[in-house]
C-alpha cells in the first residue's frame, strides 16, 4: 500500500510539472521578437583613449538605439516596444595580455518604441573605480606605469557591450556590439 501511494504521488507530480508549460517555458519566451535593435549616430567621446589617471567614469556622449522590424511585412505596435533592463560590459584584451578589466553589470530602464529610436546623451559606460583593478591599475605611476604582461604603457581592450531587454509582449531582444579602447595614464 505504501508503494502504491508513493507511485500515485510521483504520477501526480509528473502531471503537475507537465501542465506547467514544458519545463518552465511560457508562451512569452517562445518565438522570435518582431523587432531587432541597432546602434547608430554615436559619439563615443573619451572611450577610444581613456585616461585611467583622470579618474573619470567613461561615458558615451551620444548613442541612438533604433528599433527595426524583423520583416517588412510586420505591422508594429506598442507590444513590440522594447524595454532594456540590463547593460553588461565585458572587457577582453586585444594587445596580447591575458588579464582583462572586470565585467560591469548595470541595471537600467531604457524604452525603445517599436519602429522608432531612442537617443541617450552622456550615458554611463564604464565606472572609474575599475581603474584600481588589474590590469589598468598597473598604468598608475606608483605601480610602475606599464603593463607587466606586455611591457607597454597602453592597455588595449575590446569592450563587448550587451543590452538585455524584452518587448512588451515578453520576447527577448538583445543588442550586442564592441568598442575598442586604448587605456593609458595621461596623454
Amino acid at each position: 500500500m505504501k508503494r502504491f501511494i508513493q507511485l500515485c504521488t510521483l504520477l501526480a507530480m509528473a502531471v503537475v510539472i507537465g501542465s506547467c508549460g514544458g519545463g518552465g517555458m511560457s508562451d512569452l519566451d517562445s518565438g522570435e521578437a518582431a523587432v531587432y535593435l541597432t546602434v547608430s549616430d554615436y559619439v563615443y567621446g573619451d572611450l577610444a583613449y581613456p585616461d585611467v589617471c583622470g579618474g573619470i567614469d567613461l561615458t558615451i556622449q551620444t548613442l541612438t538605439i533604433q528599433s527595426n522590424p524583423v520583416s517588412p511585412d510586420v505591422v508594429l505596435n506598442s507590444t513590440q516596444d522594447v524595454v532594456l533592463t540590463r547593460w553588461v560590459v565585458t572587457p577582453y584584451r586585444t594587445d596580447g595580455g591575458t588579464v582583462a578589466s572586470p565585467v560591469w553589470i548595470h541595471d537600467i530602464s531604457v524604452t525603445v518604441t517599436a519602429g522608432s529610436q531612442t537617443t541617450l546623451n552622456n550615458y554611463p559606460f564604464y565606472p572609474a573605480y575599475f581603474y584600481d583593478d588589474p590590469p589598468l591599475s598597473y598604468l598608475f605611476p606608483e605601480n610602475g606605469g606599464f603593463d607587466p604582461e606586455t611591457g607597454e604603457t597602453v592597455i588595449e581592450q575590446g569592450l563587448r557591450v550587451v543590452w538585455y531587454g524584452r518587448t512588451m509582449e515578453g520576447k527577448a531582444v538583445n543588442l550586442d556590439y564592441v568598442i575598442y579602447s586604448q587605456f593609458r595614464c595621461g596623454e
